[in-house]
């Protein structure tokens, strides 16, 4: 992978926020309405909560030694426009990052050295950009799966659909 394909996909998960943003603020009651779950982010909020704060500490805390106050997940935005608007904040960050990164260093197979990790864990800088991508898309799922179990048809976040079209830029 090199840094244009991480774009794109970066691009593709921005297009997915814009449709949470289309879609959620027309159901709110849900935002913080609990559900079945073995998982300590029981809502939608957090749950979004929770991608942006694995995004900003992978890329801020343990690739960058930026400390934070407090994770996000336990001071997450009260609004959707606000939660909104921090995720394209930390997005803009996870892109400035990106940009530092050469597509050599992208394809280079050498674990990169985390701070704040007690355990190395023998990722490059490509697993931690798909880690984050993957994460992501993985709680997107959880998301959807609330919506539906509140009676709500989800919009539809498949890849052809939302695929980028224009060159990504930092918080799309």
């Amino acid at each position: 992978m090199n840094r244009s394909n991480f774009r794109k996909q970066l691009a593709y998960s921005d297009n997915c926020w814009r449709l949470l943003d289309e879609t959620l603020p027309a159901s709110l009651e849900l935002w913080d309405r609990p559900f079945e779950t073995t998982s300590r982010w029981n809502t939608i909020r957090l749950l979004l909560a929770h991608m942006i704060g694995a995004e900003e500490r992978w890329i801020g805390l343990r690739l960058q030694n930026i400390p934070l106050p407090v994770n996000y997940e336990e001071r997450p935005a009260p609004t959707w426009e606000a939660l909104y608007a921090d995720h394209k904040a930390i997005r803009a960050a996870t892109y400035a990052y990106l940009e530092q990164l050469t597509d050599a260093q992208l394809n280079d197979d050498t674990p990169v050295e985390l701070t704040r990790w007690s355990q190395p864990i023998g990722l490059s800088y490509a697993d931690i950009l798909f880690h984050i991508l993957n994460h992501e898309n993985y709680h997107r799922g959880q998301v959807i799966t609330a919506l539906q179990r509140f009676g709500m048809d989800p919009p539809d976040f498949d890849y052809v659909f939302l695929k980028p079209t224009e060159p990504a830029t930092a918080g799309g």
